[in-house]
């Protein structure tokens, strides 16, 4: 396999996303299927990319910036969750 960068950052994002869709407390079904969803899709394409021997493929320079994105987002999820739960 063919690890560089790119395919070792799109991993690490899927892997924090099935982590936040599995871990996350307090978060909904429907938040948690988006989130594994893109989990499976990101650390997928990126295995899928690593054992390829030719052929071109495309990641964003975006896929530096979505691991702290998605935890962001799952501490924003996590975060309203908690306000819903506190509130009257």
């Amino acid at each position: 396999m063919h690890w560089d960068a790119y395919t070792v950052f799109s991993v690490i994002s899927g892997t924090i996303l099935l982590l936040g869709a599995l871990a996350a407390p307090g978060v909904s079904v429907g938040e948690r299927l988006k989130l594994a969803a893109a989990g499976v899709f990101f650390g997928g394409y990126g295995i899928y990319a690593a054992k390829q021997t030719s052929g071109t493929f495309y990641f964003s320079v975006l896929i530096f910036i979505i691991p702290f994105g998605a935890l962001a987002y799952i501490a924003y999820l996590i975060h309203e969750a908690r306000q819903q739960v506190t509130a009257p």
